[in-house]
């Protein structure tokens, strides 16, 4: 059995508690509700799984960097501080879509944006040439 780790089923406003149940009844570990999405762990096999099986979630996310942001520059700048370059090169094309339940931020599109930014600048500024955006 490989190891578990965290993953998160995005869900339409309303469908958190149903995609939950569904979770519990797959087999998924550490589950926690939250806004449009639910947490929980399992592993490879559970993440196909989980694909397959779930009728309430939009999609499955495995989460590779986390930080804390309060505005825009925090934004930025913890996007900008994770390597980039193990996911994407300056010859990749780069999609954003965001999703917000925050207090501080309030426009998905816009952390969309800034989140872009990010990581074009970064991979940028370290190989002279930035990644396409045109999707």
């Amino acid at each position: 059995m490989s190891q578990s780790f965290k993953m998160i089923a995005k869900t339409l406003f309303g469908l958190e508690e149903v995609l939950e149940k569904e979770l519990r009844q797959l087999g998924a570990t550490r589950i926690e509700k939250g806004v449009r999405m639910v947490n929980f762990e399992g592993d490879l096999g559970f993440m196909y799984k989980a694909n397959m099986m779930l009728r309430t979630a939009i999609r499955i996310l495995v989460p590779i960097h986390s930080f804390r942001a309060r505005n825009e520059v925090d934004l930025y700048d913890g996007i900008y501080q994770m390597d980039w370059s193990q996911y994407l090169t300056a010859h990749d094309t780069l999609a954003v879509h965001g999703t917000v339940a925050s207090q501080y931020f309030n426009h998905s599109q816009y952390v969309a944006l800034k989140t872009k930014d990010a990581i074009v600048d970064q991979i940028r500024n370290n190989t002279g040439r930035r990644p396409d955006v045109d999707t």
